[in-house]
């Protein structure tokens, strides 16, 4: 991939991350330089990382440098939700065409940190609690073998995760008004269309109308919900009779019990959580 970003971009600076947290910092030296655009190789975590860093520092749309995404890994829902193709050249054409940007919102998560403070982060697709954050973890965690594609692997974790997972009772609320008090087993609350390698979690999420999309399924048995976990991918899912999706800008999730949740791949802490949208955030080459 460094061959057509040199052809593309001839004054880059290419640099790779070595670590978790790297990309981060990375950005930050990057908006100090005062580039324009930055590039990101990666997956949803990647890009997670140097979102946060750039909307971390309070400055507006107009003032950060544009983001811009070549999807590569084993989760790269933000890149599919914004339309983002996965073949090199169709990715450095849209690279190329300063005419490509839009604007979209983004969202600010305050949770509890694995110290037991509070902390908060910023993202741009999705922060979900209950089973994904499990299954995140796992992803995570699990040895890659490189022939088991990426969704392949999402989806043998999930179906572990539904397994072992013990619903808890959870208060949605959304602009003030609960959504739901009991058993549950997922809340996402979507600013894109796509969590854990492809599910269509939102799939009515816009990621420029100001509003997330707050999808809540219900605890059901084991059983039915493996037998209907392939609705999530189509976006059948918003038909049953357990699922909620509801539009708002704050939410609150506040479960009875320690609940693990996940934003944009990554398992930071648990909840409760206050979720809040940024409106118009970040200007995305997509």
């Amino acid at each position: 991939m460094a061959r057509p970003i040199d052809e593309a971009f001839p004054d880059n600076n290419l640099v790779t991350t070595a670590a978790r947290g790297a990309a981060g910092r990375l950005a930050h030296e990057t908006l100090a330089r005062g580039s324009r655009l930055i590039v990101v190789a990666g997956g949803n975590g990647v890009a997670n990382e140097v979102a946060d860093a750039l909307l971390s520092t309070g400055l507006t749309a107009a003032e950060l440098p544009e983001l811009a995404l070549i999807p590569v890994g084993v989760g790269v829902d933000l890149a599919r939700g914004l339309g983002i193709p996965r073949d090199a050249n169709s990715v450095m054409a849209r690279l190329a065409d300063p005419g490509a940007t839009r604007l979209i919102d983004a969202g600010r998560v305050t949770y509890v940190g694995d110290g037991g403070g509070s902390a908060d982060r910023y993202f741009l697709n999705c922060v979900s609690a209950g089973i994904s954050a499990g299954i995140a973890a796992s992803v995570n965690s699990a040895r890659r073998v490189s022939f088991v594609p990426g969704q392949a692997l999402f989806f043998m974790k999930s179906v572990q995760a539904v397994l072992s997972h013990r619903f808890s009772r959870m208060t949605v609320s959304v602009d003030g008004a609960v959504v739901t008090d009991e058993e549950t087993a997922l809340v996402a609350v979507a600013n894109g269309r796509f969590l854990g390698g492809g599910m269509a979690i939102a799939p009515d999420a816009e990621m420029d109308d100001g509003l997330f999309d707050v999808v809540v399924i219900r605890g059901a048995s084991k059983l039915y919900m493996l037998d209907n976990m392939n609705k999530i991918y189509s976006g059948a899912h918003r038909n049953m009779p357990e699922v909620t999706i509801t539009k708002g800008r704050e939410v609150r999730i506040a479960p009875t019990e320690t609940t693990g949740f996940e934003i944009d791949g990554e398992t930071p802490g648990h909840a409760p959580l206050q979720i809040d949208m940024l409106r118009g955030a970040l200007r995305v080459r997509a």
